[in-house]
C-alpha cells in the first residue's frame, strides 16, 4: 500500500492571487525527520500533576475559564471539583473581575478558594469599576470580601484605612466614567466608603460630567452623596 499523504496548501506564483496549489509530502519523510527520542521526555506545556495526584492547573489554563463570559463559572466549578491545584493570582482576579456575564460569581469562588494570598490590589478594583457588564456586582463582592477578611481577622482598626486605599480616586474616575454601569458602580464604592468619609473630588466629578451615556446618573449618585455629607 502507497504511504499516506499529509496534505498542505502553499501559494504558486503562477496562479492568480488567492489560489493555492496542493503539495503533497510523504509521511515516512515527515517521520525520518521526527526526534521520536523527545517523545519520552515531558513537553512545554504538558499537563502535571502534584506528588498527591491533583492536576496542575496552569495559569493559561485559569486565565482562559476566568474569560470565558457564557460558561466560565461552570468551567472553574469543574476544575475545583477534580482534585485541581490552583494558584490564584493577581493577573488572574483582575481577568475575573473583567469578565461582563459571570464576573461575580469568578471572583467569589476565586476569593473563597483556600490558596489565595492577595489583597484587593489597584489593578483588581479599576478591573471591577470598569466593567461594563457586571461592574457593581463584582465590586460588591470584592469590597464585601475586604470587610468580613478584616473583620474574622480581628483588623478592624485596620479595616478603614484598608477600605480608603481600595476605594481611590482613580477608582472612583473609573466608576463614574463607565458608559453603562457607572451609576450602580459609584452607589456600591460609596456606600461602603461612608464609613470612613470617603471624600469626592473635582477629577470624579469631571469624569462623571464627560460620561456620554450615564453622566446625569452618575452625577445623581455623587450630588446625593455630598448632600448627605452635609446634614
Amino acid at each position: 500500500m502507497a504511504p499516506a499523504a499529509i496534505v498542505t496548501m502553499c501559494d504558486d506564483s503562477r496562479e492568480p492571487e488567492g489560489y493555492g496549489t496542493l503539495v503533497s509530502m510523504s509521511r515516512s519523510s515527515t517521520l525520518d525527520s521526527f526526534d521520536t527520542d523527545s517523545l519520552s521526555e515531558p513537553r512545554p506545556g504538558r499537563l502535571s500533576r502534584t506528588s498527591t495526584g491533583d492536576l496542575l492547573v496552569s495559569e493559561k489554563i485559569l486565565a482562559a475559564a476566568v474569560g470565558n463570559r457564557y460558561s466560565g463559572v461552570g468551567v472553574l466549578q469543574t476544575l475545583l471539583r477534580h482534585r485541581s491545584h490552583i494558584t490564584v493570582s493577581e493577573k488572574i482576579i483582575v481577568a475575573a473581575a473583567a469578565n461582563t456575564r459571570e464576573g461575580a460569581a469568578l471572583t467569589k469562588l476565586l476569593l473563597a478558594h483556600g490558596n489565595v494570598d492577595i489583597g484587593l490590589s489597584e489593578e483588581v478594583m479599576q478591573s471591577a469599576a470598569r466593567n461594563e457588564g457586571q461592574g457593581p456586582e463584582v465590586m460588591e463582592v470584592l469590597l464585601e470580601h475586604l470587610k468580613q477578611h478584616h473583620t474574622n481577622h480581628g483588623e478592624d482598626d485596620d479595616k478603614d484605612i484598608r477600605m480608603k486605599m481600595a476605594i481611590s480616586d482613580k477608582v472612583l474616575q473609573l466608576a463614574a466614567a463607565n458608559e453603562e454601569k457607572g451609576p450602580e458602580v459609584m452607589a456600591v464604592l460609596l456606600r461602603y466608603g461612608k464609613d470612613f468619609g470617603l471624600e469626592v473630588n473635582d477629577s470624579v466629578m469631571e469624569a462623571a460630567a464627560a460620561n456620554e451615556d450615564r453622566g446625569p446618573q452618575v452625577m445623581e449618585v455623587l450630588l446625593k452623596h455630598l448632600d448627605l455629607d452635609q446634614l
